[in-house]
């Protein structure tokens, strides 16, 4: 701050404040300094307070911008005033004493003299420098100068002589792009509309066919803006230490002064007075594929052209080649360290081949549909390499999509029209040297419907993730090496199994396993299980905690992987080949099943057969008909024999599966939400959910479910979310489907089609209970840990089966939570214990 003047406040232009109101008090009081910031008149602390809000803050930031101008203006034309001759003597004190000595007082006689004696001293150094540098040239002191002048001298009085000198403490300019238009134009997935502003590593990208017009404000305190940018088609421009970084696409540049522009391969133009046009493509996509940083993949490899359209010669510089110019009607084409070919306009073959859109309008590109989105982890920061998979609804149809996530932390998928419902079904991987990072599972998300695109309403956030370490042993104690370990994710209401291939693993030399990337945070009523499996060996299910709970941390586990069984195999076909499937433990029943072939020798019998515990089934190779093994109650080996009556298909059995990779194992991949409606027509009914005290719950889950799956298992279908007011428009409902609704606090409520047809459509939501392990349970089961599985009793709907684990142990106070109401039976170990759990209260189990 000058030290030769008290700071005058000056308060924002009110018409400013009713044009664009601050929207917060933290606007308010920035707002209120923003003259102030430019005239160096703001203690430090203030200061910094000015230039953290305008970063975060884009209209104040436009504000800025114009309190700038308006100095700029005022230097300007006081400079232009200055370079005149010399005023009679005396002008200036006797014009401030008519304006503002007689009316107003409210400046000393002292303090004016002193002021005008200055002014005119500064005049008179002035004029000699301007008559050298402009020698015959006549200045005509015409009555509207003169105005202007004296206008001119009393601001500079009221607010002190040093006001319009050269100030050295002034703070620069903040650094941004001010959108003038914009279509099809992004940032961070928010679509850009006129008036926006992006600051410092903020990216501006267009879409195909998309356009912009933007100003580019530099940190200076040059006259701004420095240049202003048109931008078309597909492109991507980043502020990156102030300056407009172009990473690809197509840009008119119009400089209003001496600017530096750099690209994303490293190289810079520097470029004078005039209009310029500017090609950047891209030679190959990005990877960001094992990078802890991502910026260490820029530079870009980019085949760029430079058109001088007019004005000065623009300079092409690169570390590797040095300087090139292009003068006006030439085009410069350069990439890597290759020499920048200069041709003219219209000549040579470079414009004909490498560069036609410089001269010709781009195509009618016609507008695409895109659903935008971002991934953060917990801490803010983005996960580039994020790969997403989804599923969204458009023309009444359901449709998958892919998107990876940029170094930006953003995604986009251009999806086959605009999408027809406010959901999307997503799953996303980290970048596979993330491991600290889990996986998120499949969840339904709302977006933002806005014409042909659409966004996510929330980020996709990825959360750390406790590893699961653990060592497998044989009966006789030894580690077991080449066990595979496959994750899977349980869904507990509606049965669904789905692994993840991802973070499969296998034991070491010493028995020993860790999985990483699990999920840190588990949809509602949902849990993981790891599929133990190895030749010779029975297949086994270890369930573990949630890796966001209480229990996640534990010691390693430390499993017993038994033997397959040696069984008899009677009454089949004789010299026949027999494929023998057998059911996976710990899974939802019609999951997941082992295969192998046996053959039968002369009598139909299969004398050894390795198998393990879950339910067997056999079925002739060449024939549709499944029929089930069956233990036979008789002395000598252990024996099975088709069961009698009529067979089955194997799909009446087991649900669509894949095999895992080299194995003869088949797990389904299913999840709850993988069958979705895809359009609401009008005119139904709508569903209201409410919780018991009458509030309604918003962002509800809504299931209709029926009994037509193998072995009459649920089948499920994702019928939408509720609003604000807690209400669902259904689509059509099928004969048989029912309804299931789960809150996102695992509240659940259940209404039979029956009902709803009957006029009963709001769903009550029961809150999930606890359950406290009595101090006799623990005393029977001395680990320290304890596994709780959990078997609904009581029928809930038609193709529902309910079962889940849970986890008990010091560090939950033996006490576990999320158990809908409801009679189960509790297994822990060998022994088997009941309890009816009631809605938002606990019960102990003894």
């Amino acid at each position: 701050m000058s030290s030769m003047r008290e700071p005058l406040h000056q308060p924002p232009n009110p018409d400013d404040l009713r044009r664009v109101p601050p929207t917060t008090p933290a606007c308010a009081q920035v707002r209120g300094w923003l003259r102030d910031y430019v005239d160096a008149d703001l203690e430090p602390a203030q200061r910094t307070l000015v230039e953290q809000h305008v970063h975060g803050c884009r209209t104040c930031a436009v504000e800025l911008g114009r309190a700038e101008h308006e100095v700029l203006r005022l230097r300007r034309l006081f400079g232009a005033c200055a370079s005149t001759p010399a005023l009679p003597a005396g002008f200036a004190a006797r014009l401030v004493q008519r304006l503002v000595l007689d009316e107003t007082s409210l400046v000393s006689k002292e303090r004016l003299a002193e002021a005008a004696a200055a002014a005119q001293a500064k005049a008179a150094r002035a004029v000699p420098g301007a008559n050298r540098a402009d020698r015959g040239r006549r200045v005509l002191l015409t009555p509207g100068r003169v105005l202007a002048a004296a206008f001119m001298l009393v601001v500079g009085l009221l607010l002190g002589t040093e006001f319009f000198s050269v100030v050295t403490d002034v703070p620069n300019g903040v650094a941004r792009l001010v959108v003038l238009e914009a279509h099809d134009t992004f940032e961070l997935g928010r679509r850009l509309v006129r008036g926006d502003g992006l600051g410092e590593q903020e990216s501006l990208r267009l879409s195909p066919g998309g356009r912009a017009r933007v100003q580019w404000h530099d940190p200076t305190t040059k006259a701004q803006p420095a240049a202003t940018m048109w931008l078309q088609g597909k492109g991507e421009m980043r502020l990156e230490a102030g300056q407009p970084l172009l990473l690809e696409g197509n840009v008119e540049i119009t400089t209003h002064r001496e600017v530096v522009i750099p690209m994303a391969d490293g190289s810079r133009l520097e470029l004078g007075v005039g209009t310029y046009e500017v090609a950047a493509t891209a030679q190959s996509e990005p990877s960001w594929s094992g990078l802890e940083d991502p910026f260490e993949a820029m530079p870009r490899d980019l085949h760029i052209a430079v058109e001088v359209k007019s004005g000065a010669s623009a300079a092409i510089v690169r570390s590797a080649v040095g300087a090139t110019l292009v003068s006006a009607g030439e085009i410069g084409v350069y990439s890597g360290d290759s020499a920048v070919q200069v041709t003219a306009v219209g000549g040579g073959p470079v414009v004909a081949s490498e560069r036609p859109s410089m001269r010709q309008p781009l195509p009618n590109v016609p507008p695409q549909a895109l659903l935008f989105g971002q991934a953060r982890d917990r801490s803010g920061a983005v996960v580039p390499s994020t790969e997403v998979l989804l599923a969204y609804a458009s023309a009444g149809l359901s449709w998958p999509g892919h998107g990876l996530v940029g170094y930006d932390g953003s995604f986009v998928v251009q999806t086959q029209g605009a999408v027809g419902l406010p959901f999307a079904i997503a799953m996303a991987s980290p970048a596979a040297s993330r491991t600290d990072l889990g996986v998120l599972a499949p969840d339904v998300y709302r977006l933002q419907l806005n014409g042909l695109h659409a966004q996510f309403g929330r980020h996709l956030v990825f959360d750390a993730s406790i590893p699961v370490r653990g060592v497998v042993r044989d009966l006789a104690g030894s580690p077991m090496a080449g066990v595979d370990v496959v994750p899977c994710l349980v869904d507990e209401w509606f049965g669904c199994v789905l692994p993840f291939g991802g973070q499969r693993t296998s034991t070491d030399g010493f028995g020993m396993f860790t999985v990483t990337r699990l999920p840190a945070h588990l949809p509602t009523h949902q849990g993981l299980v790891l599929l133990l499996l190895k030749d010779g060996s029975a297949v086994s299910a270890l369930p573990v905690p949630s890796r966001g709970s209480a229990m996640a941390v534990r010691p390693p586990f430390d499993v017993t992987l038994r033997p397959s069984r040696q069984v008899r195999l009677e009454m089949l076909p004789a010299f026949a080949k027999v494929e023998v499937f057998e059911e996976l433990p710990g899974i939802g029943a019609d999951m997941g099943y082992r295969k192998q072939a046996v053959h039968t020798d002369g009598a139909g019998r299969v004398l050894e057969a390795l198998v393990g515990t879950g339910r067997l089934w056999a079925r002739v190779s060449g024939s549709q008909v499944v029929r089930e093994l069956v233990l036979v109650d008789a002395p000598g080996p252990v024996t099975y024999r088709p069961a009698v009556g009529t067979g089955q298909s194997l799909d009446a059995l087991f649900r669509d599966s894949l095999a895992l990779t080299g194995t003869q194992v088949f797990v389904a991949g299913i999840w709850r939400h993988q069958r979705f409606a895809t359009a609401v027509e009008a005119g139904v009914a709508d569903l209201s959910v409410v919780q018991p005290t009458g509030l309604v719950t918003e962002d509800a889950q809504v299931f209709g479910v029926s009994a037509g799956g193998p072995r009459d298992g649920a089948i499920v279908r994702f019928l939408g979310l509720t609003d604000t007011n807690g209400v669902i428009a259904l689509p059509y409902l099928q004969e048989t489907e029912n309804l299931v609704v789960v809150a996102p606090d695992g509240s659940t409520a259940f209404l039979s089609q029956d009902k709803f047809r009957a006029g009963i459509t709001s769903a009550i939501l029961a809150e999930p209970g606890r359950v406290l392990v009595g101090q006799s349970v623990r005393n029977a089961h001395p680990e320290t840990h304890l596994t709780l599985g959990f078997v609904r009793l009581d029928e809930v709907l038609p193709g529902l089966r309910p079962q889940f684990v849970r986890f008990a142990g010091p560090a939950s106070d033996y006490e576990v939570g999320d158990v809908p109401p409801g009679d189960y039976r509790v297994t822990i170990g060998s022994a088997t214990y009941q309890v009816s759990v009631p809605s938002s209260g606990f019960v102990v189990l003894q």
